[in-house]
C-alpha cells in the first residue's frame, strides 16, 4: 500500500496517449465535415437567394397591354392613341402614342415652308423605355430647340419614331412607309450595337416573340425582302434556344475550370457578374470577324440602300451609334468587347460611304465627370433620364 504522503504520478500511459491522439483526429475530421456542410448550406442559400432575386427582377416588369400591334410588312408597330404605364424594378414610366403612331407631341402632317423637321428612328432606346414622354432624348432635343428658336415654325421639330424591339431592316421599312410622308429634312438613325445587327438576319428577334421581315443579299448583291406578309405564328420552339451568347460565341471553345462550368448554370453566376471569358486561342478578333461578317455585310447593304433613297429625296441622314451598358461599365467583358468591335466596323462603313456619324458612346465615355453606370438602368439596361439628357446634349452639339 503506497504511502499517502508520496506524490501521485500524473504522466499519462501510452494507451491514454493513443486515445488522445485518436480523439484529436476525430475532432479535426468532424470540424472539416462541419465546415464543408456549412459551406454547402451557405452556397445553397446563396443560390436560392440569387435565384429568387433574379425572378423578382424579371417578374417586376409589367406594362399595360396594347403598346404594340401586328403589322403585315414590319412585324409590329406602335398603336395610335395608346397610353399606359410601364413598371419595372428600375423605374415607373408612362408612355403615350399620338394619333399618327409615334411617341410624343403631335406634329402637322404637312410641314411649313422653311421649317426644319428631324425624324429620329431606332428601337426601344430611341423610344425611351423607362422614361416619361418628356424625358426621351428626342423630347429633350425639342425642349432645347424651343429655348433658342424664335421662329414661328410648328412644333415639334424632332419626331420620335423609335419602335421597341425593331432592328435595322424593320426601321428601313418604317422610313419608307411612314417617315418620308412626314417630309423630314433630316433623319437621325440610331443603331444599338448590342443586338440590332444580329436581328437583321433572323425571322424572329433574339429577345422577342413576334415574327419579323428580313432581307437577304442576292448573288448580284441586291436586297431581297422575305417573310412578308409577316406570319402571326408564335416563335417556334427550335428558335427559343438561340440567344445573343450563342450568336456571339458560336464556335468559341474556351478552357474553363470544372467549377466555373458548373457555376455557369447557376443564378449566382449572373448575380456575381462572372460572364467574362478568357479569350480563345485565336483571339477575339478572329472570332468576331468570322461570326459577324454576314451581319455586317447585310447591315451595310440596308444602310446604303436607305441612305441613297433618302438623298434622292433631298433628306440628310446621320448615323447615331449607341453601345449598351456593358460597353460603358464592363469594357473587358465579352459583351463590351464585341460591341467595341461592331462600333469600329459600323463607323468604318459609314466613313467609307461618306455618311455623317454621331458616336454617342465615345462622347459619353470621354466625359470624365460622368459616372457611366448612372447613364443606364442597372437591371433593365436602358438609358436613365440622365442618359437621355446627355445623349440629347451630344446630338445637339453635333448639329451645331
Amino acid at each position: 500500500m503506497p504511502n499517502s504522503s508520496e506524490p501521485i504520478d500524473k504522466t499519462p500511459s501510452a494507451g491514454l496517449d493513443k486515445q488522445a491522439k485518436s480523439g484529436g483526429k476525430k475532432d479535426r475530421l468532424f470540424s472539416v465535415i462541419s465546415i464543408a456542410i456549412g459551406c454547402a448550406i451557405a452556397l445553397y442559400l446563396a443560390e436560392w437567394l440569387a435565384g429568387s432575386y433574379i425572378r423578382y427582377i424579371q417578374q417586376s416588369d409589367h406594362m399595360e397591354a396594347g403598346l404594340l400591334r401586328y403589322h403585315d410588312t414590319r412585324g409590329w408597330q406602335l398603336s395610335p392613341g395608346w397610353q399606359g404605364e410601364h413598371r419595372h424594378y428600375d423605374y415607373q414610366a408612362n408612355y403615350s402614342i399620338n394619333s399618327l403612331g409615334y411617341r410624343g407631341e403631335l406634329s402637322p402632317v404637312k410641314k411649313q415652308a422653311r421649317c426644319e423637321r428631324v425624324a429620329v428612328v431606332g428601337d426601344s432606346f430611341t423610344f425611351g423605355f423607362g422614361v416619361n414622354d418628356d424625358q426621351t432624348f428626342a423630347a429633350q432635343l425639342e425642349q432645347q430647340r424651343s429655348l433658342t428658336d424664335t421662329s414661328h415654325c410648328a412644333k415639334p421639330k424632332y419626331l420620335n419614331y423609335g419602335v421597341p424591339g425593331t432592328s435595322t431592316d424593320q426601321q428601313a421599312l418604317l422610313i419608307q412607309e411612314r417617315v418620308y410622308a412626314m417630309q423630314p429634312d433630316k433623319i437621325l438613325w440610331v443603331v444599338y450595337l448590342a443586338n440590332d445587327l444580329f436581328d437583321n438576319l433572323l425571322t424572329y428577334p433574339l429577345q422577342a416573340e413576334q415574327a419579323k421581315p428580313f432581307y437577304q443579299l442576292t448573288a448580284d448583291n441586291k436586297l431581297q425582302l422575305n417573310n412578308v406578309p409577316v406570319p402571326r405564328q408564335a416563335k417556334p420552339a427550335a428558335l427559343r434556344g438561340l440567344s445573343l451568347s450563342s450568336v456571339v460565341l458560336a464556335g468559341v471553345d474556351t478552357e474553363k475550370a470544372w467549377w466555373l462550368k458548373a457555376l455557369e448554370r447557376r443564378s449566382l453566376y449572373a448575380v456575381l457578374g462572372l460572364e467574362n471569358l478568357s479569350a480563345p486561342a485565336q483571339g477575339w478578333q478572329a472570332v468576331f470577324e468570322k461570326n459577324f461578317a454576314e451581319a455586317l455585310a447585310l447591315y451595310q447593304a440596308i444602310l446604303t440602300s436607305t441612305i441613297n433613297e433618302a438623298k434622292s429625296k433631298k433628306i440628310d441622314v446621320s448615323l447615331v451609334v449607341l453601345a449598351g451598358r456593358s460597353w460603358h461599365v464592363s469594357p473587358e467583358s465579352v459583351s463590351g468587347r464585341y460591341q467595341e468591335y461592331l462600333r469600329d466596323q459600323v463607323i468604318g462603313i459609314a466613313n467609307n460611304k461618306d455618311i455623317d456619324v454621331i458616336d454617342i458612346s465615345s462622347a459619353l465615355k470621354a466625359d470624365s465627370k460622368l459616372n457611366q453606370a448612372e447613364l443606364f438602368f442597372p437591371y433593365d439596361g436602358h438609358l436613365t433620364p440622365l442618359g437621355h439628357e446627355k445623349v440629347a446634349e451630344i446630338i445637339a452639339n453635333a448639329d451645331d
